[in-house]
């Protein structure tokens, strides 16, 4: 509740519930489809009484689905997740300049499951590991979902609105379809990158497409709204390169709604 003119008490159903307290205030404790009476006192004098019924509010959870369907290389108007390339004998960490960003032909590799294209990269430096840079904007993906997302929740700014979707997305999963191969045989494995460095993450040892799955928590979200997930395969040798290949990859980020 807020009103104008200095600090006071507030009374519900003739009750003293809150003194000298400033306005705006938010009353707990309020039972649902409950008829309530509120008045703000203070040395100004009484204020109108206000009745007011509360209801019950329900929510229902609501995933929304990110992906490559529509990219297109070089640009984020029609999707503003990106897909980036690097070759090297360390594994990367999402800034290095090493990675290069996917041709529109790449990107069709990736956008849809089973539609007969998939993307393929490999790599015969001795030493070196294919790295595949999956980064998906989850500020971008709410935004789409809802144009008034974070400006009905007062935030305008990139920072308030990483700290809405840190506090709002209750689970974010992240998938790839896809097989890699390397010296030491095959092998393709997925981490996400949490704050300053890559989690454990998960792989599998498939010689065919199959699925890598892992679900993280909204504090994989950086500071500029990004989540950045790397898939690798092993390292090659001097006669067996290093080589992935993705049909399909996605974020899925699952959040509350109010339902009507």
């Amino acid at each position: 509740m807020e009103w104008s003119g200095e600090k006071g008490d507030i009374k519900l159903n003739g009750n003293v519930v809150a003194e000298d307290v400033g306005s705006p205030y938010v009353l707990y404790g309020l039972i649902a489809d409950t008829e309530y009476v509120i008045q703000v006192v203070n040395a100004l004098g009484e204020s109108e009484k206000v009745t007011f019924k509360t209801k019950e509010v329900t929510y229902k959870e609501v995933t929304i689905l990110c992906d490559f369907t529509d990219k297109v290389a070089g640009s984020v108007v029609e999707n503003a997740n990106i897909a980036k390339i690097a070759t090297l004998n360390t594994i990367a960490l999402p800034d290095d300049k090493s990675f290069y960003e996917f041709s529109s032909g790449r990107y069709a590799g990736i956008k849809q499951l089973n539609d007969s294209q998939v993307f393929n990269i490999s790599n015969v430096t001795s030493g070196n590991m294919v790295q595949i840079l999956l980064t998906y904007n989850i500020i971008d993906a709410l935004e789409r979902y809802d144009s008034n997302y974070f400006s009905d929740r007062g935030a305008t700014t990139v920072v308030e609105k990483v700290a809405v979707a840190r506090e709002e997305i209750q689970k974010i999963s992240v998938s790839t379809y896809g097989f890699g191969r390397g010296a030491t045989g095959t092998m393709l494995t997925m981490n996400v990158f949490n704050e300053t460095s890559w989690n454990s993450g998960v792989h599998h040892t498939e010689a065919t497409s199959s699925l890598l799955n892992q679900s993280v928590d909204s504090n994989c979200i950086n500071d500029d709204g990004l989540v950045d997930v790397l898939v690798r395969a092993e390292a090659a040798d001097t006669t067996v390169a290093s080589a992935v290949a993705i049909d399909y990859a996605k974020s899925e980020l699952t959040i509350l709604v109010e339902e009507d």
